[in-house]
């Protein structure tokens, strides 16, 4: 059981994102959600709402939400149309050598992202008992 499902349980929130009532676990959101995070020191990365509005204005006029979630989409069509699905996925960025804000790292990828076998996929099914495929 992922961290945002149990979030989403306590307070009907993920990372700062009101969601719908009644959601089943693993259910597929309408929406993506857009859940900047930074490295941390320690531990895992850094989700917060204090960091959404903060520290990454600049990341939003660049690369505004509106066009991570279209780059999601457009993944999550392609994998549907192979049978799989993205459960979730992050995408990294960074600066190149003129300061620009750029796409790094490894996009859709299995070290970026869990990807689920659609057959067989139904609403309410622990994500503890899938089989992570590989795309």
């Amino acid at each position: 059981m992922g961290s945002g499902w149990k979030d989403y349980q306590r307070t009907g929130e993920v990372c700062g994102h009101r969601l719908p009532e009644g959601l089943r676990e693993s259910e597929e959101l309408a929406t993506p959600l857009f859940t900047p995070s930074t490295k941390a020191e320690e531990g895992h990365d850094e989700i917060s709402v204090k960091l959404r509005q903060s520290r990454f204005w600049e990341l939003r006029y660049r690369f505004s939400a509106r066009d991570i979630a279209q780059l999601y989409n457009d993944a999550r069509a392609y994998a549907r149309s192979r049978n799989i699905i993205i459960a979730d996925t992050k995408f990294e960025f960074g600066r190149d050598a003129s300061g620009q804000i750029i796409l790094v790292d490894e996009a859709l990828t299995p070290d970026s992202s869990r990807f689920w076998p659609l057959e067989g996929y139904a609403p309410g099914i622990s994500t503890i008992v899938r089989q992570t495929v590989r795309p």
